[in-house]
C-alpha cells in the first residue's frame, strides 16, 4: 500500500539548492520550492520503533522507503516572465529514511536519525563553448548517492546535522552564465543584461564529485537559525568551500523532541571559496503543508 508522505525533506539548503539539514516530516503532504527545485515525495507507510531506557519507552522513531521526483533549474534565479525560454530538468531520488518522531522528557541522552538515497538527474540548458566558440543545447546526466545523519543532543533546542553525497556528473560549479551580445548593453566598463540565457565555459562531463556539509540547527520560538559549512571535493580541480547562515520562519513553534516540521519560509546567505571568497549570495526557500494523515 502506498500513501503520500513527505520524506527526507531539505529543511535548509545552501544558495545552490543543496541540502545542509535534511530531516523527515512524516504524515505531512508538502510542497517544497525554491528557485532551484520543486519536489513532492511518495513513501510507504512508516514503521514505528520504540527504544526504551529502563522500563519505559523513551525514543520513538519512524522509518520508510520513499521516492521523490523533482523539477530542477540550473540558473541562480528563476525567471517566469518568458516561459519559452524556461529550461527545466528533472531529478529522481529514492531511498530509506528514519525519523525521530518523539523523545520522552525523561530521556536526557543522545539519539539519532539517518537516511540514504540514490539519485539520477538530467539538467537542461543552452551552452556556449569557450574552447570551440559554438552554441549547443546540453542535457548532462548526473548519478550518485547521498546520506544524512541528525544527532539529537541533551540540549533539546539544538541538533547536529551531517549530510554527504558522492556523484558522477558535470562541472556545474565552474561554468559562468552568459547572454548573447545583441541582447546585452556593453560599454568600456561593464556588460549589462537582464536575463540568464545559458552557461559559458568548458563543459566537462563524467566528473567525480563529493560533498560534505555540517550544520547546527538551533530552535528559538518560531524561528530556526542554522549556521553551516560545506566542502565539495572534485576530481582534477580544487575543492569548493561554502560557509553560510540559514533562518526559517515557522508556521508554528518547533520542538526537536516531537519533530513535526510546519510550513516554513526561509532566508539564507552564504559565501563560497574556489580561488578566492565570493561576494555574499542571498536566497529564499519555502515549504507548505497541504494536508496530513492521522
Amino acid at each position: 500500500m502506498i500513501n503520500l508522505y513527505c520524506n527526507a525533506q531539505d529543511v535548509a539548503t545552501d544558495s545552490k539548492g543543496k541540502s545542509v539539514f535534511t530531516f523527515n516530516a512524516i504524515k505531512k503532504y508538502r510542497v517544497d520550492f525554491s528557485s532551484k527545485d520543486f519536489s513532492l515525495t511518495v513513501g510507504s507507510i512508516p514503521i514505528l520503533t520504540n527504544y526504551t531506557l529502563g522500563n519505559d519507552p523513551s525514543v520513538f522513531k519512524k522509518s520508510n522507503f520513499f521516492i521523490q521526483p523533482s523539477l530542477i533549474n540550473v540558473t541562480d534565479r528563476l525567471d517566469l516572465t518568458s516561459f519559452k525560454d524556461l529550461k527545466i530538468g528533472g531529478k529522481l531520488k529514492s531511498g530509506w529514511q528514519t525519523a525521530v518522531d518523539s523523545i520522552d522528557d525523561s530521556y536526557k541522552g543522545f539519539t539519532f536519525a539517518a537516511g540514504a538515497a540514490f539519485f539520477i538527474s538530467v539538467d537542461n540548458f543552452d551552452y556556449y563553448s569557450s574552447r570551440n566558440s559554438n552554441f549547443s543545447h546540453e542535457t548532462p546526466l548526473s548519478i550518485g548517492m547521498e546520506a544524512n545523519l541528525t544527532i539529537f543532543t541533551p540540549i533539546r533546542w539544538m541538533v547536529i546535522s551531517l549530510t554527504g553525497s558522492v556523484s558522477n556528473g558535470w562541472n556545474d560549479n565552474t561554468l559562468l552564465n552568459y547572454r548573447k551580445i545583441e541582447d546585452a548593453e556593453i560599454n568600456n566598463d561593464v556588460v549589462a543584461f537582464d536575463k540568464f540565457e545559458g552557461k559559458y565555459g568548458e563543459l566537462i562531463k563524467g566528473k567525480n564529485k563529493a560533498r560534505i556539509a555540517i550544520s547546527v540547527p538551533l530552535s528559538f520560538w518560531y524561528i530556526t537559525i542554522i549556521p553551516y559549512s560545506v566542502v565539495e571535493p572534485t576530481s582534477y580541480a580544487k575543492p569548493t568551500y561554502i560557509v553560510g547562515l540559514y533562518s526559517n520562519i515557522l508556521g508554528k513553534k518547533l520542538n526537536f523532541t516531537k519533530f513535526q516540521l510546519p510550513s516554513t519560509f526561509g532566508i539564507g546567505i552564504d559565501w563560497n571559496h574556489k580561488e578566492r571568497w565570493s561576494t555574499p549570495t542571498l536566497f529564499i526557500r519555502g515549504s507548505i503543508n497541504i494536508g496530513e494523515f492521522d
